[in-house]
């Protein structure tokens, strides 16, 4: 009996999990529950279910990646023939359409960022200093791009 107690408090104790993981983890699971019903909307039946209102067969699993705010994600999706007038065609989904690889938030996100520019005002004017200096004509050193002055001659004035 000692054997049964010890494995049930074994069970208890959990390894510490970031807020972030279990948000992605339900998010994973959110989705393919979404593509789930939305497959069994579309063939007339649930999984295993037999009648002749059904329009469709469940063919398999596919693993996609998928990106999102929560980071890239692995998602088992599943797949489908649809019988449409005696000839076969695959499902697709509308959550997660084919050939998308990023959720609408992720790409918003990219365009937002792409759209505000540089992370400071001055940036074409540091990116012309630094090509000149690589030419060797201001006062920076080549080096790093540093602010060390040379030491200019003084030009004779007429």
């Amino acid at each position: 009996m000692a054997k049964g107690i010890r494995k049930a408090e074994r069970l208890h104790e959990h390894a510490p999990v970031a807020l972030g993981e279990l948000i992605h983890a339900q998010v994973r699971v959110a989705i393919e529950t979404a593509v789930h019903e939305e497959l069994a909307i579309a063939l007339g039946a649930g999984r295993y279910e037999r009648h002749d209102e059904r329009r469709g067969y469940r063919n398999g699993v596919k693993t996609r990646t998928l990106t999102g705010p929560t980071g890239p994600m692995a998602l088992t999706l599943p797949r489908a023939t649809m019988v449409a007038t005696g000839r076969g065609q695959e499902w697709t989904s509308t959550i997660v359409p084919r050939y998308q690889r990023r959720m609408c938030q992720v790409n918003e996100a990219v365009i937002a960022t792409y759209l505000a520019g540089p992370p400071y005002p001055d940036a074409l004017h540091h990116r012309r200093q630094c090509r000149a200096s690589a030419r060797g004509r201001t006062g920076m050193a080549r080096s790093r791009g540093t602010t060390l002055l040379r030491p200019q001659a003084a030009e004779p004035r007429t």
